[in-house]
């Protein structure tokens, strides 16, 4: 793992920008499949895996959340049993998933989620009594155990990083891409700020995989709050998520005995579509934080009663980005641009984890040389 005083060398065959899951993946792939010699990741955090890629991805997602998309539902069947070979020990073992459908603002009921499980391929059995007990059955038609990891994400990042020095890839902290134009004879430039100070460096190949940063027309950014709550003892080994409308999940938390609270309708503190002149990541920073545990807990407990007994322990805040077109069915599909102006820069987006495959397809495709 190379220190945040500089980059060592000015040339190379593909520099990554964001050191999230998506950037480290697309990274060792250039350098294991692509047959790239010198490949740099850049991050501008002291850390990889810090910001969006171990805030926004409490699980790996198999499907059940999205019945409104089955393009997107189909995709994460096919890919979470990918994710999981090439990457074991990263889920937390003996917890359980539990989905539970609501009997009004529900866009689905239980007989369509299950119809839906099975078009998809995803096992589902409905919940024993004393998973039921836990529901206030005036508001909760059905509850369903499904076969969804929830995320080790300490163990996740310790697992991207082992990657990156296995496969070779020079990994550099502290590093901010400023701007990206067209070098001689093909290549990239990219300017970026170390903490030695301003650099240029040039490769054949740029890969901006900065997610709410990627600045990809078409996108929408919210500021998005998630409830880190010390739950009552009947939820330890649980992961619930009630669908399909403005509801909420509790998950289990990396910190043993913790886990989080979003809410469809509350999580969400701030949106705005792609702009040019606002920066996520400063709007992020200068956002109040004031949370809204109140209003989650408030609306969650009326459908999951034990969680009155919660105690909320602090907030992570987050920008979350996703695709404009994907507002009404929910669906999660992958933006890779190809810059028209610089030749060789590409910016990809994705908005879940497994999503990642679909991307080394499409980069399978491209002419990379």
């Amino acid at each position: 793992m190379a220190s945040a005083s500089g980059v060592d060398q000015a040339y190379w065959d593909a520099i990554v920008v964001g050191g999230g899951f998506y950037g480290a993946t697309i990274a060792a792939y250039l350098k294991e499949r692509r047959g790239f010699h010198r490949v740099a990741l850049l991050e501008r955090e002291p850390a990889l895996m810090t910001a969006a890629s171990s805030r926004n991805q409490g699980r790996i997602h198999a499907g059940y959340h999205y019945p409104r998309s089955w393009t997107t539902a189909a995709r994460s069947r096919a890919n979470v049993p990918r994710f999981l070979r090439e990457h074991p020990g990263v889920t937390n073992t003996g917890v359980e998933s539990v989905y539970a459908i609501a009997r009004s603002q529900s866009r689905i009921n239980a007989r369509q989620f299950v119809r839906f499980c099975q078009e998809i391929g995803a096992p589902v059995r409905e919940a024993p009594d004393e998973v039921n007990a836990l529901f206030d059955v005036g508001r909760i038609e059905a509850a369903f155990m499904v076969e969804e990891r929830v995320m080790n994400l300490p163990a996740f990042a310790l697992a991207v990083a082992d990657r990156l020095q296995r496969s070779g890839v020079a990994v550099y902290l502290g590093c901010t891409a400023l701007s990206t134009r067209r070098s001689g004879g093909g290549a990239v430039s990219i300017a970026i700020a170390a903490s030695s100070g301003p650099e240029l460096l040039t490769a054949r190949h740029v890969f901006h995989c900065t997610y709410s940063e990627t600045r990809a027309a078409g996108t929408r950014h919210e500021i998005a709050e998630l409830a880190v709550i010390a739950a009552p003892s009947a939820l330890r080994r649980l992961a619930i998520t009630v669908i399909d409308g403005p509801f909420f999940s509790v998950l289990p938390h990396h910190v043993e005995g913790l886990h989080t609270l979003s809410h469809v309708r509350h999580t969400p503190h701030l949106t705005w579509n792609e702009d040019p002149e606002i920066r996520p990541r400063e709007r992020l920073e200068r956002y109040a934080k004031e949370s809204r545990f109140d209003r989650m807990v408030r609306d969650a407990s009326k459908y999951l009663p034990c969680l009155r007994e919660s105690t909320h322990l602090e907030s992570i805040f987050e920008v979350k980005t996703v695709l404009q077109q994907n507002e009404v069915d929910d669906g999660r599909p992958i933006l890779l641009e190809r810059s028209m102006d610089v030749p060789g820069c590409y910016s990809i987006l994705g908005g879940k984890i497994d999503n990642v495959y679909d991307v080394l397809d499409r980069l399978d495709a491209e002419p990379l040389t």
